[in-house]
């Protein structure tokens, strides 16, 4: 991905316009922009990319990967694994065969390990719309103390893979799967459990998505 400041830094000045004036312009603190130029914010994503591209006037894919700089590179994407929340249940179901064919650009703080999951249907109102991405990394044979309470991927010994809020069970090594909208499932044994690192909202989502594949 291009430098993000300097992309910024070009804008600004073909506009004539300083960060400060940008960043009210979309809508964000004051000192938002001016602190991507110094340095000090290095990370920026989901609705905060947009609001600073509407500050500079701007397509946040221009944003990006402006316009006549090289291709995504493959290495910098990772392929959608499969689709989630359809139904009530979140589970998330796999593509058979080559996969789903498409891709997503990895997020900047993620492992060369994490993996995309893009959100079908409105069974996780608020959590993750439908058309979002949830990246997952992280897997592990069983959680962390600090996943408790939180949502996370998890496989069941029945091999279903499902999004759900994790609970302790009243049996050891047992645990509950709680739902936004669906049923409490009560001492189930996990095969594994994965953190969500992060999810991108279904606006932003629909701009970074590669369909059918990347160019070789």
């Amino acid at each position: 991905m291009p430098d993000l400041a300097e992309t910024i830094r070009r804008r600004l000045k073909d506009l004539d316009r300083n960060p400060f004036e940008a960043a009210r312009r979309g809508g964000l603190e004051r000192g938002f922009i001016n602190d991507i130029l110094q340095g000090k914010k290095r990370s920026v994503r989901g609705a905060n990319l947009d609001k600073v591209a509407m500050g500079l006037d701007m397509e946040t894919a221009d944003l990006i990967q402006p316009r006549g700089t090289a291709q995504p590179r493959k290495s910098d994407y990772r392929e959608i694994i499969g689709y989630a929340g359809a139904d009530p249940e979140g589970a998330i179901l796999f593509a058979e065969g080559q996969g789903t064919g498409d891709y997503a650009p990895l997020p900047a703080d993620a492992s060369p390990d994490a993996q995309p999951v893009e959100i079908k249907g409105y069974s996780m109102p608020f959590f993750a719309e439908d058309g979002s991405l949830v990246w997952i990394d992280g897997h592990s044979p069983s959680p962390r103390a600090d996943m408790m309470n939180q949502v996370v991927v998890c496989q069941l010994d029945t091999g279903e893979v499902l999004i759900k809020r994790l609970q302790k069970g009243t049996e050891p090594g047992k645990f509950n799967l709680a739902s936004l909208s669906g049923p409490l499932r009560e001492n189930v044994t996990l095969a594994w459990v994965a953190e969500i690192i992060s999810i991108v909202p279904p606006l932003h989502a629909r701009r970074v998505i590669q369909r059918g594949g990347l160019a070789a």
